[in-house]
């Protein structure tokens, strides 16, 4: 990782893989002046005042503001490209592979993980990517990082 200024707090991996996992209505950005993760919905001024608020700060102050990955940065057909690389057995690497084009490819993923009885391992897999995208999104980032709960 590069240097990285003292002023930077770490950021909780967590609350990032938690607001990318819920961040299909919205954006959330990392506020670098505060350390916080900031959400903004557009139109939900009606609900929220706040978040137009944060949302001008945002467009005037780009430069204090990193945007984190998008909830479908996590959606299932990039999630299978991914576990077919790392599947252990390089055959069932490749056939799962075979599976991931055209209609129905999801079924048919779906039903070869079955077979090869890697059902565990792709939940596990599923369950463990916010975590691992926030962590790639600190790192690209430059932003240090703490693996705790709130």
């Amino acid at each position: 990782m590069a240097d990285v200024p003292e002023d930077i707090k770490p950021v909780n991996l967590k609350e990032v893989a938690l607001r990318i996992d819920s961040s299909y209505d919205g954006f959330c950005s990392y506020k670098r002046s505060t350390g916080r993760i900031v959400n903004y919905i557009p139109g939900s001024y009606r609900q929220n005042p706040g978040d137009d608020e944060e949302a001008e700060r945002i467009k005037n102050h780009p430069e204090d503001y990193i945007q984190l990955p998008h909830a479908e940065d996590l959606d299932d057909p990039h999630l299978r490209r991914s576990f077919t690389s790392r599947v252990r057995n390089a055959e069932q690497g490749r056939k799962l592979a075979d599976e991931l084009q055209g209609r129905g490819s999801c079924r048919r993923f779906k039903g070869r993980v079955r077979a090869f009885r890697l059902e565990d391992e792709w939940y596990r897999f599923r369950e463990e990517a916010p975590l691992e995208l926030a962590r790639d999104w600190c790192e690209e980032n430059s932003l240090p990082y703490v693996n705790e709960d709130k």
